[in-house]
C-alpha cells in the first residue's frame, strides 16, 4: 500500500465516514485540477507525493460534507420549491377562474365589442 493510500485510509479511521471511497492516482504534469470525486472515487491528478497527499485530503473533506450536508440541504430546499411552485399554481388558477367567471358566457369579448361599436350613440 502506497502513502497516499495509506493516508485515505487514515482519514476514514480518524473520521470514521467516507469506508466508500476508493483512490486513483493518475499523475498528470498539466490539468487544469488538483483532484476530483467521481462516483465514490477520490481521483488525484498532481505529480508531486506532498501536493497530491494535501490534495487527498482536501478531496475527502470536501465530499463528506458535500454528501452530509450541502445534498440533503439541496434535496431540502427542491422539496419546499416544489411544494410552493404547487401551491402558487393552484392559487392563481382559483383566480383565474374567478376572473373567467366575470365575463359573460353567452357571447364573446369579440362579438360584444362589434355588436356595441354597431349600435349608434344615443
Amino acid at each position: 500500500m502506497g502513502l497516499l493510500e495509506e493516508e485515505l485510509e487514515s482519514l476514514k479511521k480518524l473520521t470514521g465516514m467516507g469506508s466508500y471511497l476508493r483512490l486513483l492516482w493518475i499523475p498528470l504534469e498539466d490539468h487544469d485540477r488538483h483532484g476530483e470525486v467521481k462516483c465514490d472515487v477520490i481521483i488525484l491528478y498532481d505529480k508531486d507525493d506532498d501536493v497530491a497527499v494535501r490534495t487527498l485530503r482536501h478531496e475527502f473533506f470536501d465530499h463528506l460534507i458535500t454528501k452530509e450536508i450541502v445534498d440533503p440541504l439541496v434535496k431540502y430546499l427542491n422539496l419546499q420549491k416544489n411544494l410552493i411552485d404547487s401551491l402558487i399554481y393552484e392559487r392563481k388558477e382559483v383566480i383565474v377562474e374567478k376572473i373567467v367567471a366575470l365575463l359573460p358566457e353567452d357571447k364573446s369579448l369579440v362579438v360584444s365589442k362589434l355588436l356595441d361599436d354597431d349600435l349608434p350613440a344615443g
